[in-house]
């Protein structure tokens, strides 16, 4: 089976880098896809195409224009930027849309959590109806406390997706989200068939600086990839960062995560 292995960026600039870095793919953040003009959008398309580097993912799904839970929720907006997101993504041949976006589904103080709950099902209701008809999973992200106080773990996520009853709805597994919430990697075992992509990352210091694989974590890094795939995981693999790739850095990291294999 071919693992293949990605980066998301931050800028259409960066395909090229991905490309001299070798890695399979790209992910680019949903929020820019949106907003992105039409030149804009075909310059995209025509980097991809030149470097023959596909955009199978999509992170940083909203900005937090957007409220997947809350006081501003909007379905009208909800279904608005999934519909432009869906066209544009299944022009390039995208795979999976990760949902994310800590800013967007926060919830704040003294806001009813069950309320939350019905609208982030509903939200994901609607995103994934407009995606499906192009054969698109949407990917449900658990994230750390760090960043967001809604579906940190991944069980959280499984109860989610286990409320709908919607054949292109699954999770991500990002292990550096794990790490940063302590949970352990058999956490996994019973929720793998659920597992539709993955993430993985380290950071300079912060949560909000999320980087290139760092050296001396090596046998961490494949230890936890291994394990991943061991337990039947079948999909790619993408670095999440909130950089610019940087080729030496890229071409270490990639060397660590090929060597997990």
């Amino acid at each position: 089976m071919e693992r293949k292995i990605g980066c998301s960026i931050t800028g259409i600039g960066d395909i090229q880098n991905a490309f001299q870095a070798g890695f399979n793919y790209v992910e680019v953040r949903g929020r820019d896809l949106v907003e992105y003009t039409e030149a804009e959008f075909k310059k995209l398309v025509k980097a991809t195409i030149r470097y023959n580097m596909p955009v199978l993912g999509v992170n940083a799904y909203c900005s937090p224009k957007l409220q997947m839970v809350g006081a501003s929720y909007n379905k009208d907006i909800i279904r608005s930027h999934a519909q432009i997101c869906a066209s544009r993504t299944a022009e390039l041949g995208t795979k999976y849309i990760g949902i994310g976006s800590p800013n967007s589904r926060n919830i704040t103080k003294n806001y009813s959590r069950k309320r939350a709950e019905s609208q982030f099902i509903e939200f994901l209701s609607l995103t994934a109806e407009e995606f499906n008809q192009y054969g698109i999973w949407i990917c449900v992200e658990p994230l750390a406390p760090c960043y967001c106080n809604f579906i940190n773990t991944i069980q959280e996520a499984v109860e989610i997706v286990n409320s709908l009853s919607i054949d292109n709805i699954g999770i991500v597994a990002d292990l550096y989200n794990m790490e940063k919430t302590n949970e352990p990697l058999n956490t996994l075992d019973y929720c793998i068939n659920y597992i539709k992509h993955a993430h993985l990352s380290d950071d300079e210091g912060s949560p909000d600086k999320r980087f290139f694989l760092k050296p001396e974590k090596r046998v961490v890094h494949q230890n936890k990839i291994r394990s991943l795939y061991e337990k039947g995981y079948k999909g790619n693999l993408t670095l999440e960062i909130d950089c610019k790739i940087q080729l030496d850095k890229a071409k270490e990291t990639l060397e660590i995560i090929r060597g997990a294999f």
